[in-house]
């Protein structure tokens, strides 16, 4: 039988030995590549849903086609501006939390400034869907209509949608900001500066 105690505490580093990421550091790098995946992933099918959205509405009612041509001419450049920056964006967390991971100084850096520009792009995120709900939610909710809602029914549902957009955003800047806050900690500061460029 071994005599090795599972409960013993662990031996300290020695030298040459990797410094443990911090644990919030690895929760920020984790959630952050996390985020880029799925965030490149949806860039990509909206990059595929712009070019190719005459081809998908020819498979729709003619009553749809006539709500979703409605929707894509005030939609398109606000939604070209949101897919470049996803895309951007999405590939610099990715990047970001592999230098995190692999304890490169330059992923502190980058994944801070990646965070800021996140929040930014949230707040414009926001103000797209202000300015849809105000001047263009009778045009969203005819989509809905042309599924056989009712108007008030369609514009209920426009609603309730933007309401789970608004919260899903606010938890995202909530991590952004959170992440720009910790990452600039001096401690996690100090563990970047003493690894290897």
């Amino acid at each position: 039988m071994s005599d090795e105690n599972p409960f013993a505490v662990a031996p300290p580093l020695r030298e040459g030995d990797p410094e443990p990421i911090p644990t919030g550091v690895f929760v920020v790098s984790l959630v952050a590549a996390i985020l880029g995946s799925l965030g490149l992933l949806g860039s990509c099918f909206a990059v595929v849903s712009l070019l190719a959205s005459e081809q998908f509405m020819a498979f729709m009612p003619p009553k749809a086609q006539e709500a979703a041509k409605e929707a894509i001419a005030f939609q398109f450049i606000p939604s070209v501006i949101q897919t470049v920056l996803g895309l951007l964006l999405s590939t610099s967390l990715i990047v970001a939390a592999i230098g995190c991971f692999t304890r490169k100084r330059w992923g502190q850096s980058l994944m801070r400034l990646t965070m800021v520009g996140c929040v930014f792009s949230s707040l414009l995120a926001i103000g797209f869907q202000v300015w849809m709900i105000m001047f263009h939610a009778k045009t969203m909710a005819k989509l809905n209509e042309a599924q056989g809602m009712s108007a008030d029914q369609a514009l209920q549902m426009f609603y309730v949608g933007q309401i789970f957009v608004f919260l899903w955003v606010a938890v995202l800047m909530g991590f952004y900001l959170f992440s720009v806050v910790y990452l600039g900690k001096q401690h996690v500061t100090d563990f970047f500066q003493r690894q290897p460029r």
